[in-house]
């Protein structure tokens, strides 16, 4: 019901779950100007994408430094603290020892600091930007981009001919910082379906790493929902716990994160009793369609899905409309004859390992057959029966979990639909 990153999907007519991931395109052409070629296009696998995240990640954690030394002196960006927490005090010390002597270091003086090994580039961009006499000497700039022991990248170099005008120097660097941050969204969104395609490497953890380059809500609600998902409630209280201290929150923002939170707390209570989202009691239905009320954020989308998929209580989507709770049970459009009896009991359910189908199919002189569908429509397993009365065994544990349906068919025609459920 929460796993965004999982195969399942929500129920039909239903809010779409959030931080679905997008199908990369498949043209093969670069990315759009300005942005990382070779992202949207194909082409990459996982082990070639890690990388190329992370190089984004650092760019942009460089570049988000410089401009919130440049807005307010301090930076709280998530990023940037993962990045400047591994630097080691001697770099703090010559940083604060030449940002002293600034704006009047000479052009030797920050050729020496460009070549000097194990100084970030976010430390020695910061200088360069710091001292725009020295950087506009002739020579300068095409010596730090290309002839440096330690080359500039593009962006360092970028940011530095932008200090020359104060005027356009903050809005290069709100340019820089969409460019890297679209490359990193873009290089996750292209993970994320590699890992969906490739079901062999696509672990929990694996996925949940990809979750965490993103520093943005959604990611973080991706997050929280994946190990939701898993049942790892606690743990995902704790990512919408820390929220607040990545990013701060808008009024509207921390409305929705604490709403998620009571959210997270209802099923807390409930696996304390034993219990799980599929088995939670009236009270608590109850509160989570008041929780649900008319909004439609993502613990409403999240808990109405839940709510119409398990316990029959469906609601209009957000473009309007009436949706009355439908039953998964389907009928033949041929009547089966008085005094015969077919059926179809699943058991156990909800499934876990294991699940088993019993059928009853009288007068049944053919094969038949056993389809499992999961939310979204698709077939993810198909079993052959034949005989009157039967069983056929399903191991559920490489299924994602969610609600499936199983139908039981005869000549290709669904004679008798059950609803499955699979918990992690």
């Amino acid at each position: 019901m929460y796993d965004p990153s999982g195969d399942q999907e929500e129920p039909v007519n239903l809010s779409t779950l959030p931080g679905s991931e997008v199908v990369p395109a498949t043209s093969g052409g670069a990315a759009c100007e300005g942005g990382a070629p070779g992202i949207i296009g194909g082409g990459h696998t996982i082990s070639s994408l890690k990388p190329l995240l992370q190089s984004n990640k650092y760019a942009y954690g460089t570049i988000r430094y410089l401009y919130e030394q440049l807005i307010d002196g301090g930076n709280t960006d998530e990023v940037v603290q993962e990045i400047i927490t591994t630097w080691p005090q001697d770099v703090w010390q010559l940083r604060t020892y030449l940002l002293n002597l600034s704006p009047y270091l000479s052009v030797e003086a920050l050729q020496q600091l460009v070549d000097k090994e194990g100084v970030p580039v976010a430390i020695k961009a910061e200088i360069c930007v710091a001292n725009p006499e020295a950087t506009q000497k002739d020579g300068f700039i095409k010596w730090a981009e290309y002839d440096a022991n330690y080359p500039l990248p593009a962006y360092a170099i970028a940011s530095i001919r932008a200090s020359w005008d104060v005027k356009t120097y903050r809005f290069t660097l709100e340019a820089q910082m969409a460019e890297k941050h679209t490359n990193m969204t873009q290089a996750v969104n292209h993970l994320l379906y590699l890992y969906r395609t490739d079901s062999a490497h696509a672990d929990p953890d694996s996925l949940r790493w990809v979750w965490q380059q993103l520093r943005t809500n959604a990611a973080r609600y991706a997050e929280a929902g994946l190990l939701m998902g898993q049942g790892r409630l606690s743990e995902a209280r704790a990512v919408l716990v820390a929220m607040p201290s990545e990013k701060g929150q808008m009024p509207a923002e921390e409305v929705e994160r604490q709403r998620m939170l009571d959210y997270v707390d209802l099923f807390i209570v409930a696996k304390n009793d034993g219990r799980n989202a599929y088995r939670l009691v009236g009270q608590e239905v109850d509160d989570l369609e008041t929780l649900v009320g008319v909004e439609y954020d993502r613990p409403a989308v999240w808990g109405s899905n839940l709510l119409c998929a398990i316990y029959g209580r469906c609601r209009a989507p957000y473009t309007g409309g009436i949706v009355e709770p439908k039953s998964l049970r389907a009928t033949s459009d041929e009547p089966i004859p008085s005094g015969t009896v077919t059926g179809l009991q699943v058991q156990p359910n909800p499934a876990s390992t294991w699940v088993a189908f019993n059928y009853q199919v009288p007068d049944n002189t053919g094969l038949l057959q056993l389809r499992v569908r999961d939310a979204g429509g698709r077939v993810v397993h198909s079993l052959q029966a034949a005989g009157t009365v039967g069983q056929q065994v399903w191991d559920t544990r490489n299924a994602a979990p969610g609600v499936y349906s199983v139908e039981l068919l005869r000549e290709g025609r669904s004679i008798h639909t059950e609803r499955l459920v699979i918990q992690p």
